[in-house]
């Protein structure tokens, strides 16, 4: 295949990767590095240019400094997993060293499998690190302690020898080769369809034809497009540049028939359907997976929808009869439910008076920021649904309304939480548990894990915030989290201005 793929490895890695290729029938190109631990960024920032690989492999350390930093070279970075499998085969093959054996992981990566060694004849510790300094001080006082045994990637095997301690490595070949033959096939996909589009470009140079984007238009007996006359600088004008820009550059005169005035630019303003929200949505695997929610939209009398679909994102135009819209939305919610409604997320603004809403710039890019603020917190998992409705007088809308005016509060009582490698899962835990009434068992299945590591997780969350039996302080640390998500939600949006951005950064 004619693509180049960069393994970014450690000596002891690469002895095993090797191997693997060497068994292999038609193994791809690879390009083996290896990179000293810490490294990993600057040879990227060096070298990249230069390899011009079409996908990257690493793991252990090299992965986990990549996966926490915010850089984000333009190739795509594939982890090789530690399996349980891995962590199993590893565990018995290090049982012929020693009964007692100690599991040395960057991060904390390996706590949903610690669970698999349980019931060896052995004795598993495990154990993490930050840095090559505090791995060698570990494994010496490991060793002193009486561990006759090390399980770890490439780094704490060189290590362990040094110490003179045996060490099996934690990547299995089975996984190499699996990750290996996975990014194969994705090579070869991608070549596949860059020679498809090549064929087709051809193909189009000889025979033009003009593409539009996919738009439709709810509840209309006709979708024939008219232009509008040469537009003048008005007030008016500008937002319907605004809600244009919106929908994709859509041209609003292609949403109305004939019979519709098409002079008149303020067309979505009408006594039948005086209320409006604004929804965006992202489809998660391809576009189609949204159409069963649009189709509800067109079926029901209640509301009249303005949609359009592009590269698996859909902007929405919603104009209803009610001013509380939200016993409408959750019934178009729970119908879609049957029809895969996980497949995408989705965000809808506060509902207003359309008249309000096209009375100004601001207002109307008011509404812009609210469906996309709405649509990153779906996206979090900050909501149940897998659309997250704005609805006044609800938590959320007080919450963002309390954000806006005063840019929050301090999560005083999370701020234990912060600081440390796993964040992001402690937080996410801590959520969990508040939001299922300390039940380890809804949690460990919500996050497909075992209790005991939830139960870890626990008690890991009480000794940095105290213990979660006072309901006074379930309910602050609830409030914080919903602060710090919506506060987190806001800036993914608008960047660290938290207030509202000019209309045409917005849109």
């Amino acid at each position: 295949m004619n693509s180049k793929v960069l393994i970014l490895s450690h000596p002891k890695l690469t002895q095993v990767v090797q191997q693997v290729l060497s068994g292999m029938e038609q193994p791809p190109e690879v390009m083996i590095k290896d990179v000293g631990f810490g490294a990993v960024i600057e040879f990227l920032d060096r070298h990249l240019e230069t390899i011009r690989p079409n996908i990257i492999i690493t793991g252990g350390a090299h992965w986990g400094m990549l996966h926490r930093s915010d850089y984000s070279p333009n190739v795509p970075i594939i982890p090789i997993p530690v399996t349980r499998f891995d962590l199993l085969q590893a565990a018995l093959q290090a049982c012929q060293y020693g009964k007692r054996i100690a599991v040395i992981d960057y991060g904390d990566e390996l706590g949903d499998c610690q669970d698999v060694v349980k019931d060896l004849d052995c004795e598993c510790s495990f154990f993490t690190y930050s840095s090559t300094e505090e791995a060698s001080s570990l494994i010496q006082s490991l060793k002193e302690s009486g561990i006759e045994v090390i399980i770890g990637a490439g780094l704490i095997c060189a290590l362990s020898e040094q110490f003179q301690l045996p060490s099996v490595l934690i990547h299995s070949k089975d996984s190499i080769m699996k990750i290996i033959e996975h990014v194969d096939r994705l090579e070869t996909a991608r070549l596949d369809i860059a020679r498809t589009a090549q064929k087709w470009s051809m193909e189009f140079m000889k025979h033009p034809i003009t593409y539009d984007v996919e738009s439709h238009t709810a509840n209309s007996r006709s979708l024939l497009p008219h232009l509008l006359p040469k537009r003048n600088i008005s007030e008016t004008m500008k937002n319907m540049d605004i809600l244009e820009k919106f929908l994709f550059n859509r041209r609003i005169s292609t949403f109305f028939t004939r019979e519709m005035s098409i002079g008149n630019v303020n067309t979505f303003v009408n006594d039948e359907y005086p209320f409006i929200s604004l929804g965006a949505f992202l489809c998660k695997e391809v576009k189609n997976s949204i159409i069963p929610l649009l189709e509800k939209f067109e079926q029901t009398e209640e509301a009249r929808a303005f949609y359009v679909l592009k590269e698996g994102e859909c902007r929405v135009v919603l104009l209803t009869k009610y001013e509380r819209t939200s016993e409408f939305l959750n019934k178009m919610q729970k119908s879609v439910r049957n029809s895969r409604s996980e497949a995408f997320y989705g965000g809808i603004s506060f509902p207003s008076l359309t008249k309000e809403v096209f009375s100004s710039e601001e207002t109307l890019s008011k509404k812009i920021y609210e469906a996309k603020v709405a649509l990153e917190l779906a996206k979090m998992g900050a909501v149940s649904d897998p659309i997250c409705v704005l609805e006044p007088s609800t938590p959320l809308s007080i919450i963002f309304q309390i954000i806006q005016q005063s840019g929050g509060l301090e999560p005083n009582l999370l701020i234990p939480l912060f600081g440390h490698r796993n964040t992001d899962k402690l937080l996410y835990t801590l959520r969990l548990l508040l939001d299922h009434g300390l039940s380890i068992t809804a949690v460990a299945n919500h996050l497909g894990t075992s209790r005991q590591t939830v139960y870890g997780l626990m008690q890991r969350i009480e000794s940095l915030v105290g213990l979660l039996t006072d309901p006074e302080k379930r309910f602050s640390l609830s409030l914080e989290l919903r602060m710090l998500e919506m506060s987190k939600a806001i800036e993914n949006v608008s960047g660290a201005q938290k207030h509202l951005e000019p209309a045409s950064q917005i849109v």
